[in-house]
């Protein structure tokens, strides 16, 4: 007969009073020392994915995007990424949803970039959506930006750690101003996960 620890339930013999004395077997040694490597193997490998291996994805996008104002003057629109760099897991990338879909909870860097080559424009803004929400987050739209050279290319970027849950959705939203037509873009969204806090 033997006993369990309380934490991890490892099997020990019951040797003192006033517990019930268990007969000497080295096959008890045996099975706790199994159940401690199992254990220390799980664990080792769970440090593993967070340090050297952590959650990780990047997006990218480069084409043509119709702009269309809105009364007040500016156009508001979700970046369509098309293609995935890199996602650790795969699930991580969810093109169909022109965005990162979050495999497990906790904090997470997300950082995002977009360029447009050929806008007559000065003011592109980029914030990250998480579920469709941002204001009510406290994301914010940073820019706007200046042109960065004489056929007013214009560029922005943006970066944030927040926590997120299994399932949820993080995008790049951006904002501009130009006439109404067809602009050419390019842009990034890269996550990576710094804390799990399901463990």
């Amino acid at each position: 007969m033997t006993d369990r620890t309380p934490n991890q339930g490892y099997s020990f013999p019951e040797c003192d009073p006033p517990l019930v004395q268990d007969r000497s077997d080295i096959g008890f040694l045996r099975d706790l020392a199994q159940q401690v490597n199992t254990n220390a193997t799980a664990l080792d490998a769970s440090i593993v994915d967070l340090i050297e291996k952590p959650d990780a994805a990047r997006q990218a996008f480069a084409g043509n995007l119709v702009i269309t104002k809105s009364s007040l003057g500016n156009a508001v629109l979700t970046i369509p990424y098309s293609s995935t760099t890199y996602a650790q897991p795969a699930s991580f990338s969810d093109l169909t949803a022109f965005g990162l879909r979050i495999p497990v909870r906790g904090f997470y860097a997300f950082t995002s970039y977009v360029r447009c080559t050929n806008a007559a424009a000065t003011d592109l803004q980029v914030r990250h959506l998480r579920n469709g929400l941002a204001r009510t987050e406290g994301r914010r739209f940073e820019g706007p930006s200046l042109p960065v050279d004489t056929v007013n290319e214009t560029s922005m970027e943006t970066m944030d750690v927040f926590p997120c849950n299994a399932g949820d959705l993080v995008r790049t939203q951006i904002k501009l101003s130009p006439a109404d037509g067809t602009y050419a873009f390019e842009a990034r969204l890269s996550g990576i996960l710094l804390l799990p806090l399901d463990v």
